[in-house]
């Protein structure tokens, strides 16, 4: 994929958004959505773009390692550096090193203070920090399919590069075993998702790359109504994102769902299955230092007694 045939706007978008949707695949067919501040990191001489994450999660990087096909959906204007009104969808594959590399953080360090909150020096803050600032591992995803479109002028206009979209809805799954019926009361996450400015919705698409795209969800008793266009016919497992952000992702708050969506006539219906959030009220570099710095601590050492990470690694 050659520089010259990235839109204008592109490099603008995927160089200047604060927050993003990464979708990665489950074993079971489905998806998760969960948010990430790539940075600013694109290279469209090599067509690659990325992200990083604290070797704290190790479960997402399991699922990446045992199926590298992601999404990734830049949606929001707010908080970053670019103007254009227009959504970028990249699939591509991920690749990583297993191990954290101690030195990547030094290497974005203009970056880091460009999009977040400075990290702060000192022996204590390097203890809190080690976790989310020190593991953390670069992860490259070589770009497949770039897809853009203008949501705001009404327009269906997509322009697609790289390989063809897919000329079919993917085809309906198998319910899974434990039944397609709600297992989450919508009151557990209904807060985050009236706050929420941003909703997404992930599924695995025909070509086995995960799909992701806007949507507007509405509660409906205990299932969400789901809204907008193209969303695929048929029955699936799915994944939805609800968020929002503040400036420096200074005041966060998230909904990470996965679920079975159905969908006739272009009106879907989901039911939850999973649920994963917390909200992190607005806060100042020092909150924020702590808050990011305890949570993550606190994720690795809950991976470390699952056997999700050992040694750092």
């Amino acid at each position: 994929m050659a520089e010259t045939l990235w839109p204008p706007h592109v490099a603008e978008i995927v160089g200047g958004d604060l927050a993003v949707a990464v979708c990665y695949r489950t074993p079971a067919g489905g998806v998760v959505l969960t948010p990430v501040s790539p940075l600013g990191q694109h290279d469209p001489k090599t067509a690659t773009v990325g992200f990083s994450t604290s070797i704290a999660m190790g479960r997402k990087l399991h699922r990446l390692k045992a199926d590298n096909r992601v999404a990734l959906l830049y949606p929001a204007r707010e908080h970053g550096f670019a103007d254009s009104p227009h959504l970028v969808l990249v699939q591509g594959r991920a690749s990583f090193h297993t191990n954290p590399d101690p030195h990547w953080i030094d290497s974005v360090e203009d970056e880091w203070n460009r999009f977040l909150v400075p990290r702060k020096r000192g022996r204590f803050w390097d203890w809190l920090g080690h976790e989310y600032y020190a593991l953390r591992v670069p992860i490259t995803v070589d770009v497949n399919r770039l897809v853009t479109w203008n949501r705001q002028n009404g327009s269906d206009e997509v322009v697609v590069v790289g390989d063809d979209l897919p000329r079919r809805d993917p085809p309906s799954q198998t319910p899974p075993p434990k039944g397609k019926d709600p297992h989450i009361p919508v009151r557990r996450f209904r807060r985050r998702l009236v706050r929420s400015r941003h909703t997404l919705l992930g599924y695995v698409g025909a070509d086995g790359f995960p799909v992701l795209r806007p949507v507007d969800l509405t509660p409906d008793g205990e299932y969400l109504k789901v809204a907008g266009p193209g969303l695929p016919e048929g029955a699936r497992c799915a994944g939805v994102l609800a968020h929002w952000f503040e400036p420096r992702l200074k005041g966060q708050g998230q909904a990470v769902l996965t679920g079975w969506l159905e969908v006739g006539d272009g009106q879907g219906s989901y039911a939850t299955h999973t649920f994963n959030g917390y909200t992190m009220p607005r806060v100042g570099d020092v909150g924020f230092t702590l808050a990011v710095g305890l949570g993550t601590k606190t994720r690795y050492r809950q991976g470390v007694r699952r056997g999700q990470v050992r040694d750092g690694r």
